[in-house]
């Protein structure tokens, strides 16, 4: 290659579907993955993996479709980069907290980088799940996109505020928070 194709390096990892887990960590270092989740008490449990390379998914064989025993239509969603380096991903909106925090989940769940905790806050029962669009606004706040509009969470009070769209149900997928802290979501 010349030009352009030279100034950068594409790395590809087979992760293993993160079905089951809150939240996946990826070492790009070292190519082993951490799989987190919650258990109805609250406590974060951890299991670290080597996710050996998948010889159906090696890129040679996609003109032939996928396994039977494969769903590509339910898979790792979105992926952030974290204060320590290391990806997350899960099966729903992800991003990461210059604070040193992961926010994910189709309730808000935040995952502590330097302790390897995950923290749940539940939402509302009036209040649906959202399951992409999430980001962190300049104090804190998380935010992600619901079917009619956009929420945000304090994590310091636990409190939850809703933001209904001017279209009913135009269900908004993805958000972006400017530095004026205008949140923009479609």
């Amino acid at each position: 290659p010349t030009g352009e194709a030279t100034q950068i390096v594409v790395t590809e990892y087979d992760v293993e579907h993160s079905r089951g887990y809150t939240l996946s960590k990826l070492d790009p270092q070292t190519g082993r993955t951490t799989h987190y989740s919650l258990d109805k008490n609250g406590q974060t449990h951890s299991e670290e993996v080597f996710f050996i390379n998948n010889e159906y998914r090696s890129g040679s064989d996609w003109s032939l479709g996928i396994r039977s025993d494969e769903q590509e239509a339910d898979g790792n969603h979105d992926i952030a980069l974290g204060t320590d380096g290391n990806l997350y991903y899960a099966q729903s909106g992800t991003t990461a907290d210059p604070r040193g925090y992961i926010w994910t989940g189709s309730e808000f769940i935040k995952f502590d980088i330097e302790t390897g905790k995950l923290q749940r806050y539940p939402r509302p029962s009036s209040m649906g799940g959202f399951h992409n669009g999430k980001e962190v606004d300049s104090k804190g706040n998380a935010w992600a996109t619901q079917p009619t509009g956009a929420v945000r969470i304090n994590p310091e009070t636990g409190v939850y505020t809703e933001f209904k769209a001017v279209t009913p149900l135009g269900r908004p997928y993805d958000m972006a928070i400017d530095s004026e802290d205008k949140v923009w979501f479609a």
